[in-house]
């Protein structure tokens, strides 16, 4: 299977063999609402493909309190 990463926020990446997105969100974000879009296609014959889109929602990190 090929994965690609359609559409996402800027510095997003895909791996195009395992799949694993990794992406980190800017440290200025507060709270912000982040839609990525996967395509994956197979090495059938003929090659059949899916496409997902999907939120993900960066909430302010809490302060902590390290000793």
């Amino acid at each position: 299977m090929t994965y690609e990463l359609v559409s996402g926020p800027a510095g997003a990446t895909l791996n195009a063999e395992s799949g694993l997105l990794e992406w980190t969100p800017p440290s200025v974000e507060a709270s912000a609402l982040h839609t990525f879009t996967v395509n994956v296609t197979d090495n059938g014959v003929p090659p059949l493909d899916a496409s997902q889109s999907f939120d993900v929602e960066v909430t302010e990190a809490a302060d902590m309190l390290w000793e």
